[in-house]
């Protein structure tokens, strides 16, 4: 699971540091298609929870159209943090 940016603050705190400054940003990447975004996470070394699953590629085809229908696009988001810190004496 991820942390958030809250849990950051209150870890950095217990392990004896001073937060400086903080900040987060949401960064979207847009992806031409459902196999390009599968492909990328693929490459990052995500993989989904639970039992894995096949899908065909009418399946594919028919997620892809149902969720740009639903949402316009397919897109990633990634939530950075930025925390500048100094570890206390």
């Amino acid at each position: 699971l991820f942390s958030t940016h809250e849990s950051l603050l209150i870890d950095l705190k217990n392990a004896n540091f001073t937060v400086i400054e903080h900040n987060e940003k949401t960064l979207y990447v847009p992806f031409p298609t459902l196999i390009n975004f599968l492909k990328t996470i693929k490459y990052t070394g995500t993989k989904p929870q639970g039992p894995s699953s096949h899908w065909t590629p009418k399946q594919i085809v028919k997620l892809e159209s149902t969720f740009k229908e639903l949402y316009g696009s397919i897109f990633a988001s990634y939530e950075t943090f930025f925390i500048k810190a100094k570890k206390n004496d």
